[in-house]
C-alpha cells in the first residue's frame, strides 16, 4: 500500500489520495487554497475516498461549527485576538487572518488540510501538536509581510479517522488564541 502524501499542484493545500485507484474529488476554497482534486489530480492515480463525515461531532471536538460545502466540510476560525492593522485598516478573518481545517472522506476513512494563523510564541507548540496526533507539515510561511505583530500561516494535512484528525487540530488550536472557550470535558 502507498502512504497518502499531499500533491502540490497549485497551492500546498490541494492534495490527491494516491493508492492506485480512481482520482479523489471534492474541493473546498478558502482564502489561502483549493481543498480537494487540483491538476495534478487528474493524472494521478488516486482512489475516491466515499462516505460521510459526522460534521457535528468533528465541531464539537473542535469547539466551532464549519460548513459543508459538497463532500467537503469546513471550520474557518478567525483570530480576533491578533490586533492587526495595513494601512490603518484592521486585518481580520474575512481578509485571510484566519484559521481552518476541512475535512473530507468517511469517518472512519478522512483526510484533513487546513492552514493555522500564529504569532511566533505559537509555532513551537502548534508543531508539536500536530505532529504528536500523527498531522503532517506541509509549510510554514508569511502571508503579509510587515506586519506587527508578525502573522505565521502553518499548512497541515492528515489522513486518517475523521474524528482522530479533529483531536489533532483541536490540539493545535489549544496552542493558540483561537482556543474555544469550551475545556475537554464540556465536549
Amino acid at each position: 500500500m502507498v502512504s497518502a502524501k499531499p500533491s502540490f499542484a497549485r497551492h500546498p493545500s490541494t492534495f490527491s489520495v494516491c493508492d492506485g485507484s480512481s482520482t479523489t474529488a471534492g474541493t473546498s476554497s478558502g482564502p489561502h487554497g483549493t481543498i480537494g482534486t487540483g491538476s495534478a489530480g487528474a493524472t494521478a492515480n488516486g482512489r475516491a475516498i466515499t462516505g460521510t463525515l459526522d460534521s457535528a461531532a468533528l465541531a464539537r471536538i473542535v469547539g466551532y461549527n464549519g460548513e459543508q460545502n459538497g463532500a467537503v466540510y469546513k471550520i474557518t476560525i478567525g483570530r480576533p485576538d491578533i490586533p492587526l492593522k495595513e494601512m490603518g485598516a484592521a486585518i481580520n478573518s474575512r481578509m485571510g487572518l484566519n484559521t481552518w481545517a476541512a475535512f473530507y472522506g468517511d469517518d472512519g476513512d478522512a483526510v484533513i488540510a487546513g492552514d493555522i494563523a500564529m504569532i511566533d510564541n505559537e509555532v513551537t507548540p502548534v508543531l508539536k501538536a500536530l505532529r504528536t496526533n500523527g498531522i503532517d507539515v506541509v509549510a510554514i510561511h508569511h502571508h503579509m509581510t510587515g506586519t506587527n505583530p508578525p502573522v505565521i500561516f502553518l499548512h497541515y494535512w492528515g489522513k486518517g479517522p475523521a474524528q482522530k484528525l479533529a483531536t489533532g487540530f483541536r490540539s493545535a488550536l489549544d496552542q493558540t488564541g483561537a482556543r474555544p472557550k469550551t475545556t475537554a470535558a464540556q465536549r
